[in-house]
């Protein structure tokens, strides 16, 4: 997101919750489907590598896969689909020990807000957002 201020989306309606949170299943399905058919097509490469070796055209194929891959890995976990804090989650968390999801998955359909300011640009769910968006960072201190 381009957005400079931090902001959070928050639906009331019911249904626009429901929609929500249907598309974002859907984006989560596509996702982990993609991924594994590329992993899939990058496996074939590797194996035939470790028996024959692979012509220049197929190391480049092979190459190109993962860079895809890793390209949409990165999209799915930067995008508003879910907190960016993965584990760290109060919402997921919460959900855990309530029983509502297992340990493994991450919510997806919570209330999300954006924090543009360094370190953060990313999307956090609500209960995060709250947390973290009157947190300030002096540049100083931040090392990388």
């Amino acid at each position: 997101m381009k957005s400079k201020k931090p902001r959070l989306i928050a639906l009331r309606d019911p249904r626009l919750r429901k929609i929500r949170t249907n598309l974002r299943i859907i984006l989560k399905l596509a996702y982990i489907d993609e991924s594994d058919r590329l992993s899939r097509l990058a496996d074939l490469y590797r194996e035939k590598n470790i028996r024959k070796g692979l012509t220049p055209s197929q190391q480049k194929r092979e190459t190109e896969l993962i860079r895809i891959n890793d390209k949409l890995y990165h999209a799915f976990n930067d995008s508003i689909i879910r907190c960016s804090l993965g584990a760290l989650c109060n919402s997921y968390k919460e959900a855990v020990e309530n029983g509502a999801i297992d340990p493994i998955e991450r919510p997806i359909d919570l209330d999300m807000g954006w924090l543009p300011q360094p370190p953060y640009r990313a999307w956090f769910c609500k209960k995060d957002y709250e947390n973290l968006k009157d947190l300030h960072f002096d540049a100083d201190y931040i090392s990388v």
